[in-house]
């Protein structure tokens, strides 16, 4: 089985790892490993609660093809550092391409307006989070959802930061001290 998502960060034929674990941009490797063994405890074979074959199929389905390549993506911190790169290349794109991104979830197009994005982003990853592996034929809608954010999140960083490389004043070079006289 296949799953396509076509929000966010795969629109841009981009795996958005991140959302797929349902965990914020800048996670640590403990936060990333803490929900990995959420996720695992839910879709796992030996563990799912699913009622039908059709559900426990699907859920082990999401937590091989999903869930384990984004962790083992992610869980490595040399992965996670190139990962990492990466996505700022990426921040980058979206920050050129602003006026051609199409925002269909409305938490994201709240947070693209913002007065305190990071705090708004970490509050609706958070809401997300907790329902993304509810209900196993929702759970590709909340991975767009969650990478739409990421997307979000990604432009506003961008923004914020040629923003402020724009209103730092050019450096000033130090005086050079006058070389201290010879002893006669």
């Amino acid at each position: 089985m296949s799953f396509k998502i076509a929000q966010g960060l795969f629109e841009y034929d981009f795996t958005d790892h991140y959302a797929i674990l349902g965990v914020a941009l800048d996670a640590s490797g403990n936060d990333i490993r803490k929900r990995y063994m959420q996720i695992a405890r839910r879709l796992h074979p030996d563990s799912c609660k699913a009622e039908t074959p059709e559900g426990k199929k699907l859920a082990s389905d999401l937590f091989s093809k999903l869930v384990n390549p984004a962790y083992t993506k992610l869980s490595a911190d040399n992965q996670r550092t190139e990962y990492g790169v990466v996505l700022r290349k990426m921040g980058e794109r979206l920050g050129q391409e602003k006026d051609r991104i199409h925002l269909t979830f409305a938490p994201a197009q709240q947070l693209l307006e913002a007065q305190d994005w990071e705090a708004s982003y970490q509050k609706s990853l958070q809401e997300l989070a907790k329902t993304q592996y509810e209900s196993f034929e929702n759970t590709l809608h909340i991975i767009g959802e969650i990478s739409q954010l990421n997307l979000v999140y990604l432009l506003r960083k961008q923004l914020a930061g040629s923003t402020a490389s724009k209103r730092q004043p050019a450096p000033v070079a130090a005086p050079v001290a006058a070389p201290a006289a010879a002893p006669a």
